[in-house]
């Protein structure tokens, strides 16, 4: 098997099934060719897998990366997917995301009723 050691080696078609990359990071592999990236770590004496993203959303170097903080984090008895999780920022809902685009284009309106918030 050939050796995954580059971004190169990635963009290329690749046999389905999960990859080592480094130590405990792991590429699964789709049929489609659809690439994620997967760490294999113990976390309170249990075994866990944690996605980190798919490929190339998420670079080798990158996730490389992430995985050695994560394993880090399990190694001083943290929860790696917990601290993932609070990276992740609440989606708006749709009232804000309307305001949001209302501020941003209500300038551009030549006429004072559009401009006009009824609400």
């Amino acid at each position: 098997m050939k050796s995954i050691d580059s971004d190169a080696a990635l963009r290329g078609k690749l046999k389905p099934g999960r990859h080592r990359i480094a130590k405990s990071l792991y590429l699964n592999v789709t049929p489609q060719q659809g690439k994620s990236w997967v760490l294999r770590t113990v976390v309170n004496g249990k075994r866990r897998e944690l996605g980190l993203g798919s490929y190339p959303d998420l670079s080798l170097a990158k996730a490389k990366e992430e995985a050695a903080g994560y394993r880090l984090t399990a190694r001083r008895g943290g929860d790696p997917a917990a601290e993932r999780d609070k990276r992740h920022v609440e989606p708006l809902t749709f009232e804000q995301a309307a305001r949001l685009a209302y501020a941003d284009h209500k300038d551009s309106w030549r006429n004072d009723k559009h401009r006009a918030l009824d609400r």
